[in-house]
């Protein structure tokens, strides 16, 4: 919230919440489609003083389109009490989304680029895979190398090369111009560093 904030207030990523050492604890290299989503939220509400803008951010419906998702999967490919899965554990999820944290429309575009992924065809061109996979990489930092995870096993296993490729190499332009910028502005990483890598704290994460 507090880039969306200078996001909004700034009109570009060149403000020193994205680059001044001072705010260094805020996940400075963190992809962009959030805070600016954000962004848009504090913009049409014309209130920046609230922590963040929940009631035009609509955070709520991220948790909704997953569990419908879930549910579209599981009436046409697995048992139906796959739906119930969500349910198991909503609290903790509920709160994530409702708290703006990104895991949970990460998850969401992640579930849904696979899902098209797997259900395209020579005509059903790759491109709706490949924007809902880079929606993932956009949205949070682990979400790159689980997209590119994800389109390269199906790019792998597959038969047919050219869907999954695609949708890869649509996934990795989308996220090149921020990984460059935040290179080039010498915005360190925060997922790979030595506190993040070590097994207490990737345990800490697992929940997530």
């Amino acid at each position: 919230s507090l880039k969306a904030k200078a996001l909004a207030a700034d009109g570009s990523f060149y403000g020193p919440a994205f680059g001044s050492s001072t705010y260094a604890y805020s996940h400075q290299d963190y992809p962009p489609l959030l805070p600016a989503w954000q962004a848009l939220a504090y913009l049409i509400g014309g209130d920046m003083h609230v922590s963040w803008p929940s009631q035009f951010q609509l955070a709520w419906l991220w948790t909704a389109a997953g569990v419908a998702l879930v549910d579209l999967v599981a009436r046409r490919w697995g048992p139906g009490l796959l739906f119930l899965l969500p349910w198991l554990c909503s609290p903790p999820v509920i709160y994530w989304a409702m708290a703006g944290y990104a895991d949970v429309p990460m998850a969401l575009f992640l579930l849904s680029g696979t899902v098209v992924l797997l259900s395209s065809s020579r005509t059903r061109p790759a491109v709706a895979a490949g924007v809902l996979l880079a929606g993932c990489a956009l949205m949070k930092n682990e979400g790159l190398p689980l997209a590119v995870a994800t389109a390269g096993s199906v790019l792998l296993f597959s038969p047919d090369k050219a869907i999954p490729g695609k949708a890869l190499g649509l996934t990795v332009a989308a996220a090149m111009p921020w990984l460059l910028f935040t290179r080039v502005r010498g915005v360190p990483s925060d997922l790979v560093t030595a506190a993040t890598l070590q097994p207490a704290r990737v345990l800490q994460l697992m929940p997530r």
